[in-house]
């Protein structure tokens, strides 16, 4: 897939993300989990220079990899909200 552009993602349910899944995706801006049960990999989001906002629901399990948000110039990588 061609994520060049790809300013937002939205996972609706439970993920699994995979190593270097998003990396350097450098205009991704906004990520959505709105699943209780999420694994992050390894360098999942690392290089994505733009984002600045992650939001996990209330109540979440959390699995994050080394480096996941490596690069990733946000003050907290976790922004937990029932909104979601």
């Amino acid at each position: 897939y061609n994520l060049a552009n790809l300013e937002k993602v939205t996972f609706k349910g439970d993920v699994v993300l995979e190593e270097s899944a998003f990396a350097n995706c450098k205009k991704l801006k906004t990520v959505i989990f709105e699943g209780k049960n999420n694994t992050v990999g390894a360098n999942a989001f690392a290089g994505c220079t733009e984002l600045s906002e992650v939001s996990f629901v209330a109540d979440v399990e959390l699995s994050v990899g080394v480096n996941a948000f490596k690069t990733v110039k946000i003050e907290a990588a976790c922004q937990c909200s029932a909104e979601h």
